[in-house]
C-alpha cells in the first residue's frame, strides 16, 4: 500500500517538474509572453548599436501583435538583480531571466561578420526547456543594412512561429550601399591636416575639428575628399556638425560641402543662431535652392547638428 503510495506521489512531481508537459507553443502566438533580449555584437572592429537594434527587433514584434512582448524595463530589473550581463548572456542565463519575466519564450541573437557581409542571427528558445525551437539568418553589406534586416527578420520569425513555410534561404543583402563612412579614427581618407593663416585642421577625439583664425573680410575654408560615385545614381549624404566654441557673427556658418568641384557644389550650412541655408554652385555662378532662415529644427549655439540632405 505504502509502495503504491509512493509511485503515485513521484509521477504527480514527474508531471509537474517536466518542462516538455507545460512548454508553450508558439503557433498560440496571440496569447504566448515573449521577452526579446540583447543581440551579442561578435564584431570586435565595428561599433554596432545592438541596443538600437534590439529595440527596433522589439518594436518590430510588438507592432505586429503576434506576441505579448514583455517591457525592456523589466527585463533590465530582473537582469540587474541576478548580477547578470545583458550583452553577454548564455542561453541558460537568458532563458532563466525570461522565465523570471514570465515568458514562455524568449527571442535574442548575434550579428556576426562573415568576410565583407554582417550576418544577422535570431534564435528563438522556450524557457523551460531551453532549446532553441526558432533560427532565422539575414545578411547586410554594412551597418545600416543591419537596420533594414530586422523587419525582415522580424517577419520571418513571427511567420515560422505560426508554422508557414519560410525559405531557408539567407535573405538577400540590403541593395544600399555605403561608398563612405568616416568616424574620423584616423586619417586614412586624407582630409586637409594642418595650420594655415586662414585656419587649422585636425584629428582628435574621433573629431575632424577646423579653428578659424580670421573674421574677415569673410572668413571660408573648405576640406574636402574624393570619393568615386555614380552620377546617375541616387545618393545620400548625412553628416553630424559641430560648434564647439567661438563667437557668432553674421558668418559663422559651418556645414557640409559636396558635388563635383568647388565650382559645382552644394554647401549645406547652418549658423548656432538657429538658421540655416543650402547654396548651389553651377560653374562657379552662386545660387540658393534654401537662402538663410531660421529654423526650429536647428540647434543653437554651441551646439551639435545633424544634417542630412536627400
Amino acid at each position: 500500500m505504502n509502495l503504491k503510495r509512493s509511485i503515485c506521489i513521484m509521477a504527480i512531481m514527474v508531471c509537474i517538474f517536466n518542462p516538455a508537459t507545460v512548454t508553450a507553443d508558439w503557433k498560440n502566438s496571440g496569447d504566448l509572453k515573449v521577452a526579446v533580449l540583447d543581440l551579442l555584437s561578435r564584431v570586435e572592429s565595428e561599433n554596432i548599436d545592438v541596443i538600437t537594434l534590439t529595440e527596433m527587433l522589439q518594436a518590430e514584434l510588438a507592432d505586429r501583435k503576434a506576441f505579448q512582448v514583455v517591457e525592456r524595463g523589466m527585463l533590465s530589473k530582473i537582469i540587474g538583480e541576478q548580477k547578470l550581463n545583458m550583452s553577454g548572456l548564455t542561453e541558460t542565463e537568458a532563458s532563466k531571466v525570461g522565465a523570471l519575466a514570465g515568458a514562455q519564450k524568449i527571442i535574442t541573437g548575434s550579428v556576426s561578420r562573415i568576410g565583407d557581409r554582417f550576418v544577422l542571427l535570431i534564435k528563438g528558445i522556450d524557457t523551460g526547456t531551453g532549446i532553441v525551437e526558432l533560427t532565422d539568418q539575414s545578411t547586410a553589406r554594412d551597418v545600416n543594412g543591419l537596420m533594414n534586416a530586422i523587419p525582415l527578420a522580424a517577419e520571418r520569425i513571427v511567420r515560422k512561429a505560426k508554422g508557414e513555410k519560410v525559405s531557408t534561404a539567407i535573405a538577400k543583402p540590403t541593395m544600399e550601399t555605403t561608398v563612405l563612412e568616416e568616424r574620423f579614427m584616423d586619417n586614412r581618407n586624407g582630409w586637409s591636416i594642418g595650420d594655415w593663416d586662414p585656419a587649422a585642421a585636425s584629428i582628435a577625439n574621433q573629431r575632424y575639428v577646423i579653428a578659424m583664425k580670421t573674421q574677415s573680410p569673410v572668413p571660408v575654408f573648405y576640406s574636402k575628399i574624393d570619393v568615386a560615385m555614380d552620377p546617375g545614381k541616387n545618393f545620400s549624404v548625412e553628416a553630424t556638425v559641430e560648434k564647439l566654441s567661438g563667437d557668432n557673427g553674421e558668418s559663422a556658418y559651418y556645414g557640409i560641402i559636396f558635388g563635383r568641384d568647388f565650382e559645382n557644389m552644394y554647401e549645406f550650412c547652418v549658423h548656432p543662431n538657429g538658421r540655416y541655408m543650402i547654396r548651389r554652385q553651377t560653374n562657379g555662378d552662386t545660387s540658393f535652392v534654401q537662402s538663410s532662415v531660421v529654423s526650429a529644427y536647428v540647434n543653437r549655439g554651441n551646439a551639435s547638428n545633424n544634417l542630412a540632405p536627400r
